[in-house]
């Protein structure tokens, strides 16, 4: 007899995780690619993301016979060698805001001429994360962001499963810390000390931010409730 499997975070019934979902306003709009072969992962926390927040958007994609493509105003969360520090470039999201021109829109408005700020992060382990981008069109004109230690220091200090953030998504994001993951390692192994659930990473990214700190902070507490339940499943 087939499992019945839940048709909103489409996980088999008994696995169903639409209990743990809250809604969570966020400013900057969230864009999920996904590799193919992560969809299925029963650990992976990108469906939750898009679940709870506001603006978020899963994309599976199959890097062999598929390719997707960034939109000006998005950035990839992803440890390149050009990679800028997530809270520098909150900075200059910032300046680019207030320096921003204005057009007529009607006679009783004006319309600032900016585009709100968009993160892109990469679902799958890092090998999976590589083929993802490989399969961007314009992977040329790509601007990366990249996690850093001083985001746990400073701005997540009491969050036990933010303890030893580094980027991107599941494997695929990192930033460099000595300290092994405390959360998403209870449940997932990975090869690197720095790697991180999908849903933390964007927590991560929303906590450095002035505007989303909060949205960052309530997706820490739905990452921890999501451990909790998945940890039932494991055999004692």
């Amino acid at each position: 007899m087939s499992r019945v499997i839940c048709q909103t975070c489409f996980r088999p019934q008994k696995a169903c995780i639409c209990h743990l979902v809250q809604v969570v306003e966020n400013s900057a709009s969230v864009r999920i690619i996904q590799h193919c072969k992560e969809v299925t992962q029963a650990k992976g926390t990108a469906k939750l993301a898009e679940l709870c927040l506001s603006r978020c958007e899963i994309e599976v994609i199959n890097p062999e016979t598929q390719f997707w493509q960034l939109a000006t105003n998005q950035v990839v969360l992803f440890p390149a060698d050009n990679a800028i520090d997530v809270e520098k470039w909150w900075q200059q999201v910032q300046v680019a805001e207030r320096n921003s021109p204005t057009v007529d829109g009607d006679k009783r408005n004006k319309v600032a001429v900016f585009h709100e700020p968009s993160i892109v992060l990469l679902d799958g382990t890092w090998r999976q994360a590589n083929q993802l981008l490989r399969a961007c069109r314009n992977l040329q004109n790509v601007q990366f962001i990249r996690l850093c230690p001083t985001i746990i220091d400073e701005k997540a200090s009491n969050l036990r499963d933010l303890s030893s953030i580094s980027p991107a998504s599941k494997k695929n994001s990192q930033v460099h810390t000595t300290e092994p993951a405390t959360g998403y390692a209870r449940l997932r192994k990975a090869k690197r000390t720095d790697s991180l659930s999908t849903i933390q990473a964007i927590a991560a990214c929303l906590i450095s931010s002035k505007i989303d700190k909060n949205a960052g902070l309530e997706l820490i507490k739905i990452f921890e409730r999501f451990v909790d339940f998945q940890l039932r499943f494991r055999p004692q």
